[in-house]
């Protein structure tokens, strides 16, 4: 076996983002002295040689011997928190990890759309059957001949305004209740038709000074159904906020974990022999620091 010297000398230090490397090899001149030592010159010149010099140059062993990928915090907070997992993926968690909060994103929109469509359903449901029982009363078409004692032809008796009419003799907000109707069928006139006492003359089961009817209870009862709805709709959404924030800081410390962990042992020292020739191996001391 013949006799190989190990020649080695330090090379430039790469600095990159992610590593750097300084590799111990011997020059070329010298590799070209030992290839002279160890065959003929004309074997040496010879197209087969040339080829396999040509092909070793390239070989995937002459890579270095550890590749790092920096992750960054800020881009793993960012990515999770318009998208739960995806930060997750980024920083190099596992994939079972980012499905979690990918699934529990899905989720709580599942059940907001769900409970906003249930919720605007029974809305509906409620504001037509009100619209159907209950009757603030036309008070218009008022025949004021007699100024104390005006004539409301277009007024229903067995209506809001027409009951206040009967009791008190005017049909006006000047009641002296404390709760006064909009004057268009807004969010709030649904309310106060169902929630107030005084309006309880307005439905149409309405008899004597019976406070709660069968129609005012049923109605109480949808409106409650649909605001339940919709209160598990903003829960939903409220949730899911939560979930953005929760998987946007896991993100940024899985981020963090990853490169303290890469960047914990920050120097490493490694030899291997590697093929200049094709009938010579060389000895190389790599050494190896990570930034």
């Amino acid at each position: 076996m013949r006799k190989v010297t190990a020649l080695i000398f330090v090379s430039a230090m790469s600095l990159a983002l992610s590593s750097g490397a300084i590799e111990l090899e011997s020059s070329q001149f010298e590799l070209n002295v030992e290839s002279l030592k160890s065959g003929s010159a004309d074997y040496l010149e010879s197209p087969e040689f040339l080829a396999q010099e040509e092909a070793l140059d390239f070989e995937e062993n002459d890579k270095g011997i550890y590749e790092y990928k920096y992750r960054s915090p800020k881009k793993a907070f960012l990515y999770s928190l318009i998208i739960p997992g995806l930060g997750q993926r980024y920083a190099g968690s596992s994939i079972l990890k980012s499905a979690v909060f990918l699934a529990t994103e899905i989720g709580m929109w599942a059940g907001h759309l769900s409970s906003q469509s249930r919720g605007d359903d029974k809305t509906i449901e409620f504001k037509a059957f009100a619209d159907g029982h209950w009757a603030e009363g036309d008070t218009t078409g008022a025949d004021y001949t007699d100024p104390d004692n005006p004539i409301y032809s277009n007024l229903d008796a067995d209506t809001y305004r027409g009951w206040i009419l009967d009791s008190l003799g005017i049909v006006g907000d000047d009641t002296g209740f404390t709760e006064h109707l909009p004057s268009t069928k807004t969010q709030q006139y649904y309310e106060m038709i169902g929630k107030y006492q005084q309006f309880a003359a307005g439905w149409d089961d309405f008899v004597g000074d019976s406070t709660v009817t069968a129609h005012r209870s049923s109605y109480m009862d949808m409106r409650k159904t649909a605001n339940d709805y919709l209160d598990n709709a903003k829960t939903f959404i409220t949730f899911s906020i939560v979930v953005h924030l929760v998987s946007a800081f896991e993100a940024a410390i899985s981020a963090n974990r990853h490169n303290k962990q890469i960047a914990d042992d920050t120097w490493s020292v490694s030899a291997e022999m590697k093929r200049y020739s094709a009938v010579e191996k060389i000895p190389v001391i790599k050494l190896t620091h990570r930034f």
